[in-house]
């Protein structure tokens, strides 16, 4: 089963051993196996889409030269990684080399790790002329439309139901059908998750975190027939605890502080913002950002959006999970869902 992913991850080895392809079964990414140069640019030609990321894994004998003068310059490629069984050749020519390694499990969490910062991407922007003719403090004093009663609702039980949670399980194990690692997950999540653990299970780099901002951007109609909303609740009530939680730790040193988020847009969204300056955007979705400038630089490929965070204000809902994050470098400051800036 094919699964509509932002990230793809191409294993080029000329010499594919069965006991390799057993191995890469365990990545929950979307994952291509290529033996030559022609299945590798068919791949890319065929199977991803425009607006689509690539990390590229060369792995065993080959010449290297060759392949990387081929396919270096693809757009879509972000980050080459090298797996050889020891190191001689130099590649200092190549921007897009990320590490030469000869350990398979190194190589494994670098790359892991940057699939998952660059997942951290893809988000959906809503211009609402209607809420742009408001300003962020009438929002703020009538949190209403199509977002603002978000958190009420979402503060109900009306959603933590097994019925809720079952369109979850059946959507997700849809989605990874052909993934047994991802299924194992799904199973664990199934007997283990408690509400109180949203954040926890956010943060780890599984079927969650891939599928909530996907599902969510693809909801149409009504947010409250997503087949996540089980999860999506969870996670919401969650940030507005911890939110809480460190508002009152912090008082009264309730200073502006900012936060990035390096994107890749396509021109037209990219205008499309622009015409929005001084008007109000609505994520939908969670919007995860970090404190660090070098972080969100690190992974843009054409804009970082510099976030100031006002927290004596309410309109704007979010949490630090650095502390529940499996890569605590980002410095995660996770905004809630369908937030609003201006």
């Amino acid at each position: 089963m094919s699964i509509d992913e932002y990230v793809n991850i191409i294993w080029y080895d000329e010499n594919l051993s069965e006991q390799t392809k057993g191995i890469l079964r365990t990545i929950h990414y979307r994952l291509f196996e290529c033996t030559s140069i022609e299945s590798l640019q068919e791949t890319i030609n065929n199977n991803i889409h425009d607006t689509e990321k690539i990390i590229l894994v060369l792995s065993g004998s080959m010449d290297h030269e060759l392949i990387l003068n081929n396919i270096h310059s693809e757009q879509r490629i972000v980050s080459i990684f090298i797996l050889v069984n020891a190191l001689s050749t130099p590649f200092d020519s190549y921007s897009k080399i990320s590490g030469v390694f000869t350990d398979y499990e190194v190589l494994e969490t670098k790359m892991l790790a940057q699939a998952r910062i660059l997942n951290h991407q893809v988000v959906a922007f809503d211009c609402d002329e209607k809420l742009s003719e408001r300003s962020m403090e009438e929002l703020n004093e009538k949190p209403e439309g199509n977002f603002y009663d978000m958190h009420l609702r979402f503060s109900s039980d009306h959603f933590v139901t097994s019925n809720e949670k079952e369109k979850l399980l059946k959507y997700c194990r849809r989605r990874y059908a052909s993934n047994s690692t991802q299924l194992k997950h799904i199973d664990d999540f199934e007997k283990a998750y408690e509400s109180k653990d949203a954040l926890r299970w956010y943060s780890k780099d599984c079927f969650l975190f891939s599928s909530l901002n996907k599902c969510l951007r693809k909801q149409s109609g009504n947010v409250y027939d997503c087949d996540m909303v089980y999860f999506a609740a969870d996670l919401s009530i969650q940030i507005q605890l911890e939110w809480k939680k460190q508002r009152e730790k912090n008082n009264p040193n309730l200073d502006s502080f900012h936060v990035y988020r390096g994107l890749n847009l396509p021109e037209a969204e990219i205008t499309r913002i622009q015409n929005y300056c001084g008007k109000s955007i609505t994520i939908k979705g969670f919007l995860s950002t970090t404190k660090s400038f070098l972080v969100a630089q690190m992974f843009a490929a054409n804009i970082v959006f510099d976030i100031e965070i006002d927290p004596k204000l309410e309109n704007i809902v979010y949490a630090d999970i650095s502390t529940y994050s499996q890569i605590p470098d980002e410095e995660e400051i996770l905004i809630d869902f369908g937030t609003t800036f201006q």
